[in-house]
């Protein structure tokens, strides 16, 4: 409903003042029925309060009618298929050297496999929400050497795109900022 609505219906009252009216919507959502009432001096705080019950009937309707668009409930960023590598980490100094060998690959169904070399470790990615903050997650299973294990955080995501992929954790323990950074091969 309209603002153009809502002023007919006051226009409606004004009008008939002190004759009764009745009128019903016939809708799914509500039926509405309006009685306007006397004129008297008195009356006029209850005439606010039935016009604000009519503005709340109206509102109602409003409410009742369907939404188009599709809650998120995770955030619908995917890092691009293909392998990937750190090219920067960040943990109390910079020691991205210690993922010099290391290839990431983010499959679509969430497993993420990493390789140096001859060797592979297996883990999950997935997106999602924490604290209205769209986070990154990063976790590994199995024994899995101390670089990897840096990693496994839930990540807040700074930027994403089909190239690079930017993240931040904030520590809880002393506060400093953890900088990770991945970027495709």
């Amino acid at each position: 409903m309209s603002v153009a609505v809502i002023a007919g219906l006051s226009a409606i009252i004004a009008r008939f003042g002190s004759k009764q009216l009745v009128h019903t919507v016939n809708d799914p959502c509500f039926a509405a029925t309006m009685i306007d009432l006397h004129k008297n001096k008195h009356n006029m705080n209850i005439r606010a309060l039935f016009l604000f019950g009519i503005f709340a009937t109206v509102l109602s309707f409003v409410a009742c009618t369907k939404s188009n668009d599709d809650p998120q409930i995770n955030n619908p960023q995917t890092p691009a298929s293909g392998l990937w590598k750190v090219s920067y980490f960040f943990d109390k100094q910079e020691t991205t050297t210690n993922y010099t060998n290391y290839t990431f690959d983010f499959s679509s169904n969430g497993v993420l496999t990493v390789k140096n070399g001859n060797q592979t470790w297996l883990g999950t990615w997935t997106t999602g929400s924490d604290d209205s903050k769209n986070k990154f997650v990063i976790a590994f299973t199995g024994n899995v050497p101390s670089a990897l294990t840096d990693l496994a955080e839930d990540w807040l995501i700074v930027s994403m795109s089909n190239t690079d992929m930017h993240f931040e954790h904030v520590s809880g323990g002393n506060g400093g900022t953890r900088i990770l950074k991945f970027t495709k091969i």
